[in-house]
C-alpha cells in the first residue's frame, strides 16, 4: 500500500506535470531542438572521418534514468547514462553548473578579482587561424612581466561569436585574475606588441561574484550558441576546437578543479525506480508524485516512500531491486541540478 505522503505533495498536483516529458532525456532536451541538430551534424561528420560511434553516444545520453534517494539526507536526484561531449546541449548545462560552482567557491577567496577580456582585430581569417593566434598571444600575454607584477593567478575561458556585421569570426578570451590594480592602457599596449594589430583590452572589477561565475561558466561550458550558426560554420568551429583547452587556470590557480563534479559517497545513494514508472504513474499515484515533487523541489523525501508495488514482478532482479546500472557504474552521472 502506498505511504501517506500528502504533506509533501504539490497543491496545485496538476502542475507538477508542467515541463515533464516521458523520458528524463526528453525533459532535459526542452528547447534544445536546434543546438542539438548541430551537435548530431557535428559529431555525424566526426563518426564518418575517424570511424567513430559519437554520434551514438551523443543519442544515448541521459537514457535508462533513475530516481535514487540518498540515505543520509533524502535528496532525491536522478542517475543517468552520460555521454561527457563537448556539444551535447545536456552535457553542456550540467558542465556549466559545475563550472559556476568551482569559480564561485575561488572568487570568494580571490583579493581584488577582476574580469579580463583579450580580443582579436577582426580579419577574415579562418577560425583555426584566428585561434591559432589568440592561444599564442593570450599565452605570451599571460608571461610578460606586466602580468606576473600585478596578478597572482587566474582562469580564463574561451568565447567566439560570429559579427552580425561583417559575418566574421570574433573570438576573444576572458580571464578572471586576482591580484593588484592593472593598467589598462599598459595592458592594451603589450598585447598590441605581442598581437601585432590588436590593442583591445577591456579591464572590469568584479562587483557580483554570482554574476561573474555564471557569465564566465556560460562561455567556458559552451564557447558559442551553435544554433545560431549554420551547420557548415558549426563543422568549422568544431574542427577548430577540436582537441583544444577551452578553460584553463595559471599561476596560483592551477589547483583549482573547473569542471570537476561535487564528490559524492556513491554508497550512501540506492535507487528507487525508474523515471518512466514514476512518470506513467504520476496521475494515479501520490508516492509517485511524491518522489516527482522532491526531485522537482529539492525537498528530501522520506523513508518508505517508493512504488514498488507498481512495479511488475519480472522487472526486479534476483536481488528484489529494480533493473538499473549499479550507481558505482562509471557511465552512470548523478545530475545534482536541472
Amino acid at each position: 500500500m502506498p505511504v501517506s505522503t500528502a504533506t509533501l505533495l504539490d497543491n496545485k498536483s496538476s502542475s507538477m506535470q508542467n515541463g515533464l516529458r516521458p523520458t528524463y532525456r526528453a525533459t532535459l532536451l526542452q528547447s534544445c531542438d536546434n543546438e542539438l541538430l548541430s551537435a548530431e551534424y557535428i559529431y555525424g561528420y566526426f563518426d564518418q572521418e575517424n570511424n567513430t560511434k559519437t554520434l551514438d553516444r551523443l543519442r544515448s545520453c541521459r537514457t535508462g534514468a533513475f530516481f535514487f534517494r540518498n540515505r543520509s539526507t533524502g535528496a532525491i536526484r536522478v542517475g543517468a547514462q552520460s555521454c561527457h561531449l563537448r556539444h551535447c546541449p545536456i552535457c553542456t548545462k550540467s558542465r556549466e553548473l559545475n563550472i559556476k560552482t568551482n569559480v564561485t567557491s575561488w572568487l570568494k577567496t580571490a583579493r581584488f578579482a577582476k574580469i579580463v577580456t583579450f580580443t582579436l582585430k577582426h580579419k577574415d581569417d579562418s577560425i583555426l587561424e584566428q585561434l591559432d593566434k589568440l592561444y599564442d598571444a593570450f599565452r605570451n600575454i599571460r608571461r610578460s612581466n606586466l602580468m606576473k607584477k600585478t596578478c597572482y593567478g587566474g582562469v580564463w575561458f574561451f568565447q567566439v561569436k560570429k559579427s552580425k556585421d561583417d559575418h566574421l569570426w570574433h573570438p576573444h578570451i576572458h580571464c578572471l585574475v586576482a591580484g593588484a590594480y592593472i593598467p589598462q592602457k599598459k595592458l592594451s599596449q603589450a598585447w598590441l606588441k605581442i598581437t601585432g594589430d590588436s590593442k583591445i583590452v577591456d579591464v572590469r572589477l568584479v562587483k557580483n561574484i554570482e554574476t561573474a561565475a555564471k557569465d564566465v561558466a556560460r562561455y567556458a561550458a559552451k564557447p558559442c550558441i551553435l544554433s545560431k550558426l549554420s551547420l557548415d560554420e558549426c563543422l568549422e568551429l568544431a574542427i577548430a576546437i577540436d582537441k583544444r583547452r577551452l578553460c584553463g587556470t595559471w599561476g596560483q590557480c592551477r589547483k583549482l578543479k573547473l569542471t570537476a563534479s561535487p564528490e559524492i559517497d556513491k554508497e550512501n545513494w540506492y535507487r528507487l525506480a525508474s523515471w518512466s514508472a514514476v512518470f506513467e504513474n504520476l496521475s494515479v499515484d501520490e508516492n509517485a508524485r511524491a518522489i516527482m515533487n522532491a526531485w522537482k523541489t529539492g525537498q528530501p523525501l522520506p523513508l518508505g516512500v517508493n512504488i514498488d508495488y507498481l512495479i511488475k514482478p519480472e522487472l526486479f532482479d534476483v536481488d528484489g531491486g529494480e533493473r538499473a546500472p549499479p550507481v558505482i557504474d562509471s557511465q552512470i552521472y548523478i545530475d545534482w541540478k536541472v
